[in-house]
């Protein structure tokens, strides 16, 4: 959170495509700056997570964590399935509650014109600054939980490459960006392409998941630029005012004004 509020401070000033280049020069920064202070951060082999374990002789290093399961009967796949899965649904029901929020209303009137919302009342540079804070503290969350997941007792810049970030990207657009459940989906789909379809292309095409990715991404923006379930939102309305007779009808016992003509 603090971390998303130092980076939302100096980027009150700018929107739109500027403000997405500042934060990808952070992404691209952030790497450097580790490998630069490798005393303090552990360079490209990260820092170790360590706590005290029985048995350590005192006046040496503490011994490594072990990743046990905390819950007896569950191997280590399964409690860290469940528990990933528990902190997920943490999360969306935190973010549906705070879209419906007061704070989630004002991001909703910035996003739709900020001159509007400033003029109706709304404290545009506060509303930012938490949006930054917030987004933050979600992905410092998703990166625990990546650490977690892999059974890696380090945490390192190089899982958090620029690659990383655009891909999580591309899955944010293609879900749907103006929804919650939205870069969920998206995420699914980008998981399905590099976990199960990725493995089954024959050798030379071993490394094109990225390809796909691209062509997926480009043929999405053309047929449905609101994502996967912005589409999905859309046709449902299609269809409801349908149903409700929503275009005007005329009834056939209505007779047509003349008009005279010059």
């Amino acid at each position: 959170f603090v971390a998303g509020v130092a980076i939302g401070l100096p980027a009150l000033r700018i929107k739109g495509l500027y403000l997405a280049l500042v934060t990808l020069a952070v992404a691209v920064l952030f790497p450097a700056l580790v490998e630069q202070f490798s005393s303090l951060t552990g360079g490209g082999r990260g820092l170790a997570l360590v706590v005290p374990q029985e048995g350590c002789p005192r006046g040496r290093p503490e011994c490594p964590v072990r990743w046990e399961s905390p819950f007896g009967g569950l191997e280590n796949d399964q409690w860290r399935y469940f528990l990933a899965l528990a902190i997920t649904v943490v999360a969306f029901v935190l973010v549906a509650n705070l879209v419906k929020s007061r704070v989630g209303r004002s991001l909703v009137a910035i996003r739709d014109n900020d001159i509007a919302a400033e003029s109706s009342g709304i404290n545009v540079s506060r509303t930012k600054i938490i949006t930054f804070g917030v987004s933050a503290a979600i992905a410092g969350v998703g990166g625990g939980m990546l650490a977690l997941l892999n059974g890696n007792p380090r945490v390192n810049p190089t899982s958090f490459t620029l690659l990383v970030s655009i891909y999580l990207l591309v899955a944010v657009v293609v879900g749907g960006a103006s929804t919650v459940i939205g870069p969920a989906i998206g995420a699914l789909v980008y998981g399905v392409f590099t976990d199960v379809i990725g493995p089954e292309l024959p050798g030379r095409f071993e490394n094109a998941t990225p390809v796909i990715l691209g062509v997926l991404l480009i043929i999405q923006m053309l047929v449905a630029p609101n994502g996967i379930v912005g589409q999905f939102k859309e046709i449902q309305a299609k269809m409801a005012s349908r149903r409700s007779g929503g275009a005007p009808e005329v009834h056939n016992g209505a007779t047509p004004v003349e008009r005279d003509t010059p």
